[in-house]
């Protein structure tokens, strides 16, 4: 093609331009192509957002948070002194159960099971008792294991307490003797728990089991309403005739033989005459041989805790110095 004709170059021009069209037309077709296929993707996204959204299973709970575990305080049990060890003796069974009954309250937490009690009563037996625990020991008999059956057993052969007609005979015969009036109180009152006597019937037998001299201090009092106040009364005077006893012996001259309450003298003296009897109704005798005391006279003196003989203070009429001692007891 020569350079310098025109038609040439219009026409070479002219194929350009339309080739540029070409090309500018197939753009605007790949644009368009390349939009339809986003929004196609989009779409397709969209969906898939749609599906996995709708199969995809619930995430599981959040586990809850344990609680700590609550602190464990140690509770210190209070301490009690072992029982006296049980030996068989029939009279004690009762205390030494009682006892072992009181380890068993205060404790719970050591002796929780059947098999801790057991082991512990057994731990505190010796002689026929022991004898009679080693006979069951290593056998599959429920003694072993149940402690109610233990004690059941136990009780079936060493408890025998003093109890019904053998009781009331016990306590018909019990006398004070050498002992004071609170010891003798305390026998009488186990024994009259085991007797189904009125409180009436048990002050007359406590009376009858007490010491003369007791009886004759009483003798001279108002009577009392219940055995309970028998009892106190009963004390009382014991107490303040030991006491007295006590201070004769101190103030008796060294080397003299004290005469206790049951020693008399070797001859009888004489007694003195008698003064002329009042009126019954306006005094009351006292004693052979003295002025008798009016009743204000004998009020005022046991009101005072005087004695009922000579009228003073700090002994009671059994133990007057001034009364002869050979008088008899009225």
């Amino acid at each position: 093609m020569d350079p310098a004709d025109p038609e040439q170059l219009r026409a070479a021009l002219s194929r350009q331009g339309a080739l540029v069209g070409q090309h500018d037309q197939s753009l605007r077709d790949l644009s368009e192509q390349l939009q339809l296929l986003v929004h196609s993707v989009s779409t397709m996204g969209d969906r898939l957002s749609q599906l996995t959204a709708h199969f995809t299973p619930p995430a599981p709970p959040t586990p809850p948070v344990p609680e700590p575990p609550a602190p464990v305080f140690h509770v210190r049990e209070p301490y009690l002194p072992a029982p006296e060890r049980y030996a068989g003796a029939l009279g004690k069974c009762k205390a030494f159960l009682m006892q072992c009954d009181q380890v068993f309250s205060l404790q719970p937490l050591t002796y929780q099971d059947d098999r801790a009690k057991i082991a512990y009563v057994r731990s505190l037996l010796t002689g026929s008792a022991l004898a009679w625990a080693s006979a069951l020991w290593g056998t599959a008999s429920p003694v072993n294991v149940d402690f109610s059956v233990f004690i059941s057993e136990f009780r079936k052969v060493f408890d025998h307490p003093v109890c019904g007609r053998k009781a009331q005979q016990r306590l018909l015969s019990l006398r004070q003797g050498y002992r004071s009036v609170s010891e003798f109180a305390v026998e009488f009152r186990t024994l009259a728990a085991e007797t189904k006597h009125n409180d009436s019937v048990l002050q007359s037998i406590f009376y009858s089991g007490l010491n003369e001299n007791i009886k004759d201090e009483l003798a001279v009092r108002d009577d009392t309403t219940n055995l309970d106040a028998l009892v106190s009364l009963a004390s009382r005077l014991d107490n303040r005739l030991r006491e007295r006893r006590r201070e004769r012996a101190r103030h008796s001259t060294p080397g003299q033989p004290f005469p206790g309450p049951s020693r008399r003298p070797a001859s009888r003296p004489s007694a003195p005459p008698r003064s002329p009897s009042p009126s019954p109704d306006s005094e009351e005798p006292m004693e052979m041989g003295r002025a008798r005391v009016t009743p204000g006279e004998r009020s005022r003196r046991e009101r005072e805790g005087l004695c009922f003989y000579c009228g003073q203070a700090g002994h009671l009429r059994a133990s007057c110095p001034l009364r002869p001692k050979d008088q008899a007891r009225q």
